[in-house]
């Protein structure tokens, strides 16, 4: 059986920040499982104004991390250089949007498509067999170039 960790359920705001605090931990196999248990079980238990938001869970061992005015200003040095890459890669399309496609549900791949049409116009990146995969070469395209 597989083992069972404690998650923490909180709650998200409209305007899209998350709660500091837990509303409760939660026992489960992993976080859909988690929010299943919190949804059918603790929720309806609770008062009818936290039907509202909307709720995200997260692993007790992670530690929340806030950003700070140090991650803002290494964000805003990394953005002419991300604008460099990304003019790169629209060059010859004249409209389009960058999008992981999911190819005959057997490999990924990052393309621009046609927004209306989600028809490939160009392919960025080699094809891939997970997801996650696909996201790793994303970040070292865009971190390492």
């Amino acid at each position: 059986m597989p083992k069972q960790h404690n998650w923490n359920a909180y709650k998200i705001f409209k305007n899209g920040r998350r709660a500091k605090q837990p509303i409760c931990k939660i026992r489960a196999i992993n976080a859909i499982e988690a929010e299943k248990n919190f949804l059918n079980e603790i929720l309806p238990k609770l008062s009818e104004s936290f039907a509202n938001y909307k709720w995200v869970f997260i692993h007790e061992n992670v530690k929340p991390r806030r950003i700070t005015k140090k991650d803002i200003a290494s964000f805003a040095r990394n953005r002419e250089k991300r604008k460099k890459i990304f003019v790169d890669i629209f060059s010859g399309v004249e409209d389009g949007q960058v999008l992981l496609r999911n190819n005959s549900g057997s490999s990924w791949e990052w393309a621009v498509c046609q927004p209306t049409t989600l028809k490939k116009l160009k392919s960025l990146s080699p094809q891939f067999k997970e997801k996650h995969d696909a996201f790793k070469w994303l970040d070292n395209y865009l971190y390492n170039e």
